[in-house]
């Protein structure tokens, strides 16, 4: 009888674990660029103290970043978190470092359709850029590790130039226990929630950098998740980038 109902709570709390890593609907990640390989890049370029100094404090305000990924079965949202509090001047410098690393918007992602919306702004013009999902051809490692009791997996992907020359190395890890194939910024398509990505460029003058999970939380104020298409344009890649070398033209 004891083994019975020692048998019966074991299969309760294993199934209600699982019920619980399934219910998750929000995430926060932080950014965090390799500032010492940056420095050593800048060092080895010649780049002037003075100048040398500016690019590091772009890094650190850049670092303070937090952003949150709330997602459902169908749609999910990538966005960085307000940040009014750092001032204006460091708000512009975080966004011009973060469009360098495509995170400076709202990024949505319709796993049923298959497309992505990213947010781009035009001074005080906004609207959404269509993508279609790319998705990486992703390799699963054997790695494994254990994150706030939660089982983690790797893989890894390349991201190549249109040469088909390495561009960039990625290492993901992912929790297959989370069912959603969701992650920050536009990595997605592994069997899990991605909880970190770490990005290393084949060129080491550019940024190396990171998006780690912080936080993960079943959030019951969010509502459901709306791609808001009626409220703003829609334009392909292309379109957008007509538009923003008119605007840059006309500044000129």
């Amino acid at each position: 009888m004891i083994k019975k109902t020692f048998l019966i709570a074991l299969i309760i709390f294993l199934t209600t674990g699982t019920m619980l890593c399934q219910d998750y609907n929000s995430a926060t990640y932080r950014i965090v660029i390799n500032k010492e390989k940056f420095s050593s890049s800048l060092d080895d370029r010649g780049v002037e103290i003075s100048l040398k100094k500016v690019f590091l404090n772009m890094i650190n305000v850049t670092n303070s970043t937090l952003f949150s990924l709330t997602f459902n079965d169908e749609v999910s949202m990538f966005q960085p978190i307000d940040q009014l509090s750092i001032g204006e001047n460091n708000l512009k410098t975080n966004i011009a470092m973060l469009s360098l690393l495509n995170c400076e918007g709202n990024i949505y992602l319709d796993a049923k359709e298959k497309e992505y919306y990213i947010m781009r702004s035009l001074g005080s013009f906004k609207h959404l850029v269509k993508t279609e999902m790319q998705c990486l051809d992703w390799t699963i490692q054997e790695d494994k590790k254990i994150v706030n009791n939660i089982n983690y997996r790797k893989a890894t992907a390349i991201i190549s130039n249109d040469d088909n020359s390495k561009l960039l190395n990625v290492e993901a890890w992912f929790c297959p226990s989370i069912s959603v194939q969701y992650g920050p910024s536009t990595f997605y398509g592994l069997p899990g929630l991605i909880t970190e990505v770490h990005i290393t460029p084949e060129d080491k003058s550019l940024f190396e950098y990171s998006l780690v999970m912080s936080n993960l939380e079943n959030n019951d104020t969010i509502d459901n998740i709306i791609i808001p298409l009626e409220t703003y344009k829609v334009y392909t890649e292309e379109e957008s980038n007509a538009l923003y070398r008119e605007a840059v033209g006309k500044f000129n």
